[in-house]
């Protein structure tokens, strides 16, 4: 086992302490699409001991330019059956489970805290997923890492609204769009690759106590895809927010 680890040990941030701290984790990602086949074989391969990966969603020839994850050939499949076939194969010291379901509000909490996660990953493409994750995680007291790719731009976000003085999702964006019959606008694939990627960079970094500039004061990050400008925002709670601010 320390021979699979063995780059990643050599880094100075690293200690066999803390690869059995990530062998002891447990992480939970909703959504195993464009963000979620970057993140997971980072997170697979990084040795995080428990995989949840939740998505009833089925694999169409339009998502393999990003997907990648996926084959031509398994058009048609679950999506979340699929990547855990995938990451097991990729690291087989760890512990996959898939759950081939659509987060709803009668069963998001139950699913959550059935595993009970140290980090709840959002890499879904709708934002009532987004809202019901975000309530799961007050609810629970699980930190939420949100990612999300609008054409060239992507975003990630780090979520504690369970905390007296952390904001939640829904502090940041109280009024969620409605759904259009309109198009849905790209990604290219190497969006969803980079966005997906720094979410899991975030999710290591988290779980092995590794400073970033993403961190608690700068909890949301955007990323502009065409000039590559990385920007850190610091987020403040909303004191009347109907969904966090009566419940820590």
């Amino acid at each position: 086992m320390t021979e699979r680890y063995a780059r990643q040990l050599s880094l100075p941030e690293m200690s066999p302490e803390k690869q059995d701290k990530l062998a002891n984790s447990s992480i939970l990602m909703v959504g195993a699409g464009g963000l979620g086949s970057a993140a997971l074989p980072y997170l697979a391969g990084a040795g995080i001991g428990n995989i949840i990966v939740i998505d009833c969603d089925h694999v169409d020839i339009s998502n393999l330019h990003r997907q990648t994850m996926y084959r031509t050939d398994q058009e048609g499949r679950n999506k979340a059956l699929l990547a855990g076939a995938f990451l097991q194969n990729l690291n087989p010291d760890i512990n996959i489970y898939t759950i081939d379901q659509q987060i709803t509000e009668q069963n998001a909490a139950k699913i959550i805290s059935t595993h009970n996660p140290d980090l709840i990953l959002d890499g879904s493409d709708n934002f009532t997923s987004k809202s019901l994750l975000n309530d799961a995680s007050i609810e629970l007291h699980i930190p939420l890492i949100v990612a999300s790719i609008t054409a060239f731009e992507g975003q990630i976000g780090s979520f504690e609204g369970y905390k007296p003085d952390r904001p939640c999702y829904r502090c940041i964006f109280p009024d969620l769009p409605e759904v259009s019959n309109s198009p849905v606008v790209g990604p290219l694939g190497t969006s969803a690759a980079i966005i997906g990627t720094i979410q899991a960079h975030i999710t290591l970094c988290r779980l092995l106590d590794i400073d970033l500039s993403h961190n608690e004061e700068h909890p949301f990050t955007r990323v502009d895809l065409r000039t590559f400008n990385i920007s850190h925002y610091a987020l403040r709670k909303d004191p009347n927010c109907p969904y966090c601010s009566k419940k820590h």
